[in-house]
C-alpha cells in the first residue's frame, strides 16, 4: 500500500493507496469522475475509511449549486461522515457539479470558453475546503462504461488544457488517475509538485489512450484534440480563461 500523495509518476501503477493521517496539513481528495459517481465507485477505490473518514461538496454561484446537509445525506451509504467543515482528511466530490454543468450548458466540448471557465473555477473552489490543506485531484474513469470521444468531449479535457498551459504543471499538490477496469482501480500519478513534471503532450496522450473495455476503438480520437487546437477559433479564449484563473491564484 503506497502513499497517494507521493506516488511515482506514470507509468508506475499501484492497486492500493493510503492517505497520510498524521501530517501537520490535512488532505482534500478532490474526486472527479469522468463517467460514474462517488457512491457507486467508493468501495472500488479501496481507500480505507481510517485514512479518510469525511466527505463533502462545495457550492457554486453560476450555474447555481447549493450544498447542505440534506444533499450530503446521499453519502451515508458509504459509511463516510458527511460534513460542511472538512477539518480532517476529506473527500471533496466534484462530480455532481459537473453533472449540473452538463445539464446547464448541454453536454459537449469542455473546451467551450464558458464551460471551461466554470469547470476550472469550481475545481479552484474545491481547494478551499478546510484551512491550510494539501489538495490531491483524483480523476476517475470507469472503462466498463461509455468514454467520450474525442477528448474535448471528456471532462479530462479540462485537465489536459491546464496541463498544456502549465507545461505539465497543475494547481494541486498532486494529480492522480484512478483507472477503473475489471471492477478494480489502478492508481497512476500524472503530476506531483515534488517531482519534475511530465511533458504536457504525454499527459494528454495518456488521457487519449483510455478506451472502454467493450469497444477498444471507441476511445480513439479521430478529430483534433487539445494538443492540436491551434486552428480552433476558441483557442485564444480558452487560454485567456485559464490565464485568468492563474492570475486569481489558481496556480
Amino acid at each position: 500500500m503506497l502513499n497517494l500523495a507521493t506516488l511515482k509518476l506514470f507509468p508506475f501503477k499501484s492497486p492500493q493507496v493510503y492517505v497520510p493521517m498524521n501530517e501537520s496539513q490535512k488532505y482534500n481528495i478532490i474526486f472527479l469522475s469522468e463517467n460514474s459517481n462517488f457512491v457507486g465507485t467508493y468501495n472500488r477505490l479501496a481507500i480505507r475509511r481510517q485514512f479518510v473518514k469525511k466527505i463533502t461538496m462545495v457550492g457554486f454561484n453560476v450555474p447555481r449549486f447549493v450544498v447542505n446537509m440534506n444533499k450530503l445525506n446521499m453519502y451515508k451509504s458509504t459509511n463516510l461522515m458527511p460534513t460542511l467543515r472538512g477539518d480532517e482528511n476529506t473527500f471533496v466530490d466534484a462530480t455532481p457539479f459537473f453533472d449540473v454543468l452538463d445539464t446547464h450548458y448541454s453536454k459537449g466540448s469542455y473546451l467551450r470558453p464558458m464551460v471551461l471557465s466554470k469547470a476550472i473555477g469550481y475545481l479552484n473552489q474545491c481547494k478551499t475546503v478546510g484551512n491550510n490543506k494539501k489538495n490531491i485531484l483524483l480523476y476517475h474513469i470507469d472503462t466498463s462504461k461509455s468514454v467520450g470521444n474525442p477528448l474535448r468531449n471528456r471532462r479530462a479535457a479540462v485537465l489536459a488544457s491546464i496541463a498544456k498551459l502549465g507545461d505539465g504543471r497543475f494547481p494541486f499538490d498532486s494529480v492522480t488517475m484512478a483507472l477503473d477496469r475489471g471492477g478494480s482501480v489502478m492508481y497512476s500519478s500524472l503530476y506531483n509538485k515534488e517531482y519534475s513534471p511530465m511533458n504536457s503532450g504525454r499527459i494528454i496522450g495518456i488521457f487519449k489512450q483510455i478506451k472502454p473495455e467493450n469497444n477498444p476503438d471507441a476511445g480513439s480520437d479521430t478529430q483534433q484534440g487539445v494538443e492540436d487546437s491551434e486552428d480552433q477559433p476558441e483557442k485564444q479564449s480558452i487560454l485567456g480563461t485559464i490565464r485568468k484563473m492563474q492570475s486569481d491564484r489558481f496556480v
